[in-house]
């Protein structure tokens, strides 16, 4: 290959050869460690002690940036050089080792999150191979996105409990997919079972329209073509359940997307369980009709006044007669 090549030219080409790949390689070192120290994400190159049967059993901080004191609260000359087991207690720092070891020995990539007790605070880590007996990890501190997602997670169930407690459930209409998404207390309160609670809209198939009293079949069209002319609607109507009760519940629609044209895409609906109230309402109402019944045919004055104000409330037609005074000027 280097034949009629001078001996003393095949040494200095060779040289210069072994210079530039050192200077790229001074140069690789030089950009890496750049971007190493002055990276604002926490990354640690962790070593492995091994055992006599080449298990990796701890691992030591042997590359640290600056970055991981903001991260994870460590000083990088606090821990470089010391293995975990003497930065961590021995339960966490098992953890830490069981998951270092499992990436370095199936050199596939992973992540975990977890809260640390060293550190204070949640921690995700995404470790890779790093050469036969190292690994590189990234620290992200995600504590603040934690306690965001427990706090949503509490105010869902405070909100699933009070929904619950309340009787109260709602759902979701689409009209252009044919897909009404129903939540749990909404099912619960129209008394069906649906499959991911997935429900169809229209046809008959409808579970919605299928649970209306056979007296309120009217009341869907009346919806239909409500909300097409208002974003927000009260209504309250009678459900039947499958077992035969009768259910009285009064909510809400609201349009929640038109499209170009104006037509309703999707509709947002709540509604409670007011049977209690309108049994209620109703037997007032007949308690009513019978005391008044009573008051008109009784021939003793009967008359009703507020405790507080002493105002005539209600006055029969025996007062009249009685006492010679109309009841127009007694109310």
């Amino acid at each position: 290959m280097h034949e009629g090549v001078p001996p003393e030219e095949l040494r200095q080409r060779l040289a210069a050869a072994e210079a530039t790949v050192d200077r790229l390689q001074r140069d690789s070192d030089h950009h890496y460690r750049a971007f190493f120290d002055s990276s604002n994400v926490a990354m640690v190159i962790f070593d492995f002690d091994f055992d006599a049967d080449g298990r990796p059993v701890d691992c030591r901080h042997v590359r640290i940036n600056p970055a991981l004191e903001t991260i994870c609260g460590f000083r990088p000359q606090e821990i470089l050089g010391r293995r975990m087991t003497e930065v961590s207690p021995a339960e966490e720092a098992a953890e830490w080792i069981a998951f270092y070891s499992t990436v370095l020995t199936t050199g596939v990539p992973d992540h975990v999150e977890r809260f640390s007790p060293t550190m204070q605070r949640w921690i995700k880590v995404s470790a890779a191979p790093f050469g036969p007996r190292q690994i590189a990890a990234i620290f992200e501190n995600i504590t603040e996105r934690v306690r965001a997602e427990d706090a949503l997670r509490d105010s869902e169930n405070r909100y699933r409990s009070a929904l619950r407690v309340g009787k109260i459930g709602s759902w979701e209409t689409n009209y252009v997919t044919g897909v009404r998404h129903w939540s749990p207390e909404g099912l619960a309160l129209f008394g069906i079972e649906l499959p991911g609670g997935l429900g169809k809209v229209g046809g008959p198939d409808d579970e919605w329209r299928a649970a209306l009293h056979p007296d309120e079949h009217a009341f869907a069209g009346n919806v239909t073509s409500t909300i097409a002319g208002t974003d927000q609607s009260e209504v309250e109507y009678r459900i039947l359940r499958a077992g035969g009760e009768v259910v009285w519940l009064h909510g809400y629609i609201k349009v929640a997307e038109r499209d170009a044209n104006g037509a309703v895409v999707r509709s947002m609906n709540v509604a409670a369980d007011v049977t209690g109230r309108r049994l209620a309402e109703a037997a007032l109402r007949d308690s009513e009709s019978r005391f008044q019944g009573f008051g008109a045919s009784s021939l003793a004055a009967i008359w009703i006044r507020d405790a507080r104000t002493f105002a005539f409330e209600y006055v029969n037609s025996a007062v009249e007669r009685i006492f010679g005074i109309s009841r127009d000027r007694i109310l």
